[in-house]
């Protein structure tokens, strides 16, 4: 058998190095997320040699997280700025090196982002690493010039090497093309019969170039292979035509099918929400920036839509998480349902989602879409046997008030916002005054935390009377902020700032031992001593050792346990935190009286009211505004207050208005109320003149 020595193009061995170098820089920077700052290194050590011949024991190592700081001092001062660097072994999967590592990539950026892009830049170093080892092969078939070790290696490797004459005939074919192509002899045949017809063009257009400009660049070809299969090769050619051993074309193909599904996989989950398979975060963000520009070249308006699900929370607190892993799945495939095919759906985190929505001739398209998202998802979604909401807020925002992507997200963000505060289930554009209102909210937040310093906050006193005579048992204490130049705030204004700011902690600190003190110097009298009735926040009541800190203000202000009432929300309740339950059994121990606030506005459970350590049932004044209206309201109403006193519970009814709603309470057996009927909430001073007339008439109000 005649068999030719290939000799390669004569190219420097550190020259080629430095190639494969700007290339993985060029590629590691083309996976970043637009605008991240980073750094790539490509450290191979004495060109590759010295590492190869080193066994790494138990394999080449993963690639790794670590801190600047733990690199050699010439790595650690090139990648100065950075504090966390991904380092990724170079040992290519093909056995080209014997398993062993060549090197190593390291790539600088913040964590966060080296997380997401860690299996991509793994596959990097794999093709680094495959490039660098058969440079570093050839390196060493030139060293040695031995025909006997070069036969040798053509033999016994995977790759498929072929000499091509100048109408693209094969004249030579390694043994490696029968696993393949499953045929032993290709001599003869023509190399494009082998690629599948729609690339066929494309490869001509390859090997003209290969031959006018005497450069093997690399691509990748789709090629029939063994069993009519469809092969994904990356092919590289080097023009020796003027070398008499060879007098042609030299062509490798490498089989990379899998390579490029794993590639194509890890660039999916780099980009995609594993759960729903939307758009993340970071691609969204990109897509978003390129739209912008593309809308301000083209004259056309691109929108963005924050979508964000209400009260989700509540159902994987009540449902469990799977079933809130399902209603998610739902409303991803309900808002792609929404949107034209070009358009991208995402998931940005939790239970946020946006659309992005281009080339639109004006805003009313755009908006028309947040109408159709708030219409879709307001239809219940079903799981298993269960219908669980799915109701969302929207905020819109074009690029008719955007000058780049950053702000066009911002404004969003801002409508979002404003959609969320005006209701659930609706949308609200972006409008340049939501900006003032941004502000006048930072604002709000800076004042809060002054006020909390100043004990600004005072309390109003609403009497709680008994429907049938038996005069005032107690005040709900209702919470004021005395603002300097603001004047009185009501509650509405300042305490869901305070709960998302988690400064309703100290708020509630401040209200409680004022309610105590208040009510320590109330006038009792033999058999009715009035309680003061305190709204107590989830959060706040989540705090660690709520229950001693309640317990000593108690003792401090002097009242026994027995004349404070806590009110909670029931979503407190819906946890099935066993830890609040034995905090309410403790307090109620000691004397402490338990009230679920304004029940019947929330995911309301009648089973807690015979599980839970419970006093009374405040009914929300929702159902008593209609109870003289309405024969089902009071039906209704009739039956909550019939199975409160069965389990033993009080019911005292908010929001009594007249003396119509006043007398059916008390007929249907409601044995507590509040309302304007009776009074409006009352600074603390004037509570004392209201006990004293209480006291001597019982009846007067």
């Amino acid at each position: 058998m005649l068999f030719y020595v290939i000799r390669p193009w004569q190219v420097g061995l550190w020259a080629a190095l430095g190639l494969v170098s700007d290339v993985v820089r060029d590629t590691a920077t083309g996976l970043m997320p637009s605008h991240a700052e980073h750094r790539v290194i490509l450290a191979v050590e004495e060109a590759g040699r010295a590492a190869a011949e080193q066994e790494q024991p138990g394999g080449p190592r993963p690639a790794v997280l670590c801190r600047t700081g733990e690199l050699s001092p010439e790595h650690a001062d090139e990648l100065a700025g950075f504090d966390t660097v991904l380092s990724c072994p170079l040992a290519p999967a093909d056995g080209t090196s014997g398993g062993h590592s060549i090197g190593t990539l390291l790539v600088a950026a913040e964590e966060d982002v080296l997380q997401t892009l860690r299996g991509a830049m793994e596959v990097l170093a794999l093709q680094a690493a495959l490039a660098l080892s058969r440079i570093m092969l050839n390196d060493e078939v030139n060293r040695r010039d031995s025909e006997a070790y070069f036969r040798a290696l053509v033999h016994n490797t995977a790759d498929v090497i072929m000499i091509v004459g100048g109408e693209d005939e094969i004249r030579y074919c390694s043994p490696s093309a029968t696993a393949m192509f499953g045929r032993e002899a290709l001599e003869g045949n023509h190399l494009l019969d082998l690629v599948v017809p729609e690339e066929r063009e494309r490869s001509a257009g390859y090997l003209l170039r290969a031959r006018q400009e005497r450069r093997g660049e690399t691509t990748d070809w789709t090629v029939w292979g063994f069993g009519d299969r469809r092969l994904q090769v990356e092919v590289s050619s080097r023009d020796l035509r003027e070398d008499p051993a060879v007098s042609g074309l030299v062509i490798t193909l490498r089989d990379v099918t899998q390579r490029r599904r794993l590639e194509r996989e890890l660039t999916h989950r780099a980009f995609h929400d594993s759960l729903t398979g939307l758009a993340n975060r970071a691609l969204f963000i990109d897509r978003v920036t390129l739209a912008v520009d593309r809308a301000r070249r083209n004259g056309t308006i691109a929108g963005v839509l924050f979508i964000d699900l209400d009260d989700f929370k509540d159902v994987n607190d009540t449902m469990g998480h799977p079933v809130g892993d399902e209603l998610l799945t739902s409303v991803a495939e309900r808002i792609k349902g929404v949107l034209r095919p070009h358009d991208t759906a995402a998931r940005l985190g939790g239970d946020e989602f946006a659309a992005l929505i281009e080339d639109s001739t004006g805003t009313g398209a755009i908006e028309a879409v947040a109408e159709r998202v708030v219409r879709v998802l307001s239809v219940p979604v079903p799981v298993g046997d269960q219908r669980v909401p799915a109701g969302a807020s929207v905020g819109v925002a074009t690029t008719r008030h955007a000058h780049d992507g950053d702000e066009l997200l911002r404004h969003a963000d801002l409508a979002l916002y404003s959609a969320k505060g005006e209701g659930k289930g609706q949308w609200r554009r972006y409008q340049p005054a939501l900006h003032e209102a941004l502000v006048e909210r930072l604002q709000l937040k800076a004042d809060l935390d002054r006020a909390i310093a100043e004990e600004e906050f005072s309390l109003r006193f609403q009497p709680v009377v008994g429907l049938t005579g038996a005069g005032t048992v107690g005040f709900e204490a209702l919470v004021r902020w005395e603002h300097p130049s603001r004047g009185t705030l009501p509650p509405g204004e300042f305490i869901g700032l305070a709960e998302e700011s988690g400064l309703i902690v100290p708020i509630g600190t401040q209200v409680v031992r004022q309610a105590l003190a208040t009510a320590a110097r109330w006038p009792t009298r033999a058999g009715l001593s009035p309680y003061v009735s305190i709204n107590i926040s989830a959060r706040q009541f989540r705090t660690p050792g709520v229950v001693a800190d309640l317990l000593r203000e108690l003792d401090e202000a002097g009242l026994p346990p027995h004349r404070m009432m806590l009110e909670i929300v029931e979503t407190l309740l819906l946890h099935e935190d066993e830890e609040v339950w034995a905090d309410l059994a403790e307090l109620r121990e000691a004397g402490v009286r338990v009230a679920i606030d304004d029940f019947g506005t929330g995911y309301s459970s009648l089973s807690y009211l015979r599980q839970m350590s419970l006093d009374v049932v405040k009914l929300d004044k929702s159902f008593v505004g209609e109870i003289a209206l309405s024969a089902q309201q009071r039906a209704l109403v009739e039956g909550i207050v019939r199975l409160a006193n069965t389990l033993g519970l009080e019911v005292i009814a908010e929001g009594i208005e007249t003396q119509e709603q006043r007398d059916i309470l008390a007929d249907i057996g409601c044995p507590f109320g509040q309302g304007y009927l009776f009074s409006k909430p009352l600074p603390g001073g004037e509570t004392f003149p209201w006990l004293v007339d209480d006291l001597d008439d019982p009846a007067a109000h």
